[in-house]
């Protein structure tokens, strides 16, 4: 019985840091991508701050923006690439920064003109969340491979 719980606990692991490590690898390629993208501007329309609670509560700053790419107008809210949960400090100066009815340069993605970031290239904190990613699948997929040896 304990080694059926712990194949489906390692199942649940690997298949959640697997999911987690691919979607951060997805956002560092295109973090990497984003700064040969065609350059726009956009118009800040949101800026507000976001508490997101939990063991601690973080903090996201949330700036909604349009930018017009050949002629369609699109909505952006992509700051950067990776996640954006920081101090109430930090996310309250970012939101400042961004005043509504500010202009910046906007970055569009040829391919798919609704995918825009305001600051292109990787961040540290993409970074670390890959590292993280990396780490944990490797413990979950161990974990699992030493589940489904305890079963034979």
């Amino acid at each position: 019985m304990t080694a059926t719980l712990n194949l489906i606990f390692g199942f649940a692991l690997a298949g959640f840091g697997l999911f987690g490590l691919a979607c951060q690898v997805r956002e560092l390629l295109r973090a990497r991508a984003s700064t040969g993208w065609p350059a726009g501007e956009a118009l800040i329309t949101d800026a507000q701050v976001r508490a997101h609670r939990g063991r601690r509560t973080s903090y996201k700053p949330e700036i909604a923006y349009r930018y017009n790419h050949r002629g369609t107008e699109y909505t952006g809210r992509r700051l950067t690439f990776g996640d954006l949960l920081t101090s109430r400090t930090e996310a309250e100066s970012l939101v400042e920064r961004f005043a509504v009815g500010t202009r910046w340069e906007v970055r569009i993605c040829e391919a798919r003109p609704q995918l825009s970031v305001l600051h292109p290239g990787v961040t540290s904190r993409l970074w670390y969340s890959l590292a993280f990613f990396v780490v944990f699948s490797i413990a979950s997929v161990g974990f699992l491979i030493h589940a489904v040896a305890t079963l034979r």
